[in-house]
C-alpha cells in the first residue's frame, strides 16, 4: 500500500513509527518492509524517526525529559521552570549546536524557545 502526500501520509508515517518503535531492531526490518512495500521514501522517513528514537540517550533527549512536568508530593503536576526561564538542562543539551536566547511562548502542550 502506498500513500502519497498530504496529511494521510504523515498519519501513515506516525502510525508506522508507533507500531515499530517498541519492536526489537530485527523485528522492525521485516515489518517495515511489509508495511511500506515499494515506497522507499516512506521506509526512509520511518527509519529516520526510529534512529532518532533509538538515540534517546543523547543530551537533547535527556533535556526534553527533564522539561516534562514533575509530580509533586501533593499530587499536582508542576512545570520545571517558570515563564521566561531557560532550563539549564536545555542550555547544556543544545550548547554544541545552539545558543538558547529566550522563551518565545508557552502553551498547554509546549514551550517554544528562540535559539
Amino acid at each position: 500500500m502506498t500513500f502519497q502526500g498530504g496529511s494521510g501520509r504523515s498519519d501513515r508515517i506516525r502510525d508506522l513509527f508507533d507500531e515499530l518503535v517498541g519492536l526489537a531492531p530485527e523485528e522492525r526490518t521485516a515489518h517495515l518492509a511489509e508495511a511500506c512495500g515499494d515506497d522507499e521514501e516512506l521506509r526512509r522517513e520511518v527509519e529516520s524517526l526510529l534512529e532518532a528514537a533509538d538515540a534517546r540517550g543523547s543530551g537533547v533527549w535527556r533535556a526534553l525529559e527533564a522539561l516534562q512536568p514533575s509530580e509533586e508530593a501533593d499530587g499536582k503536576r508542576s512545570a520545571p521552570s517558570g515563564p521566561g526561564e531557560i532550563p539549564a538542562e536545555l542550555q547544556v543539551a543544545l550548547a554544541e549546536r545552539y545558543t538558547v536566547v529566550r522563551e518565545i511562548g508557552r502553551g498547554g502542550m509546549a514551550t517554544v524557545y528562540l535559539a
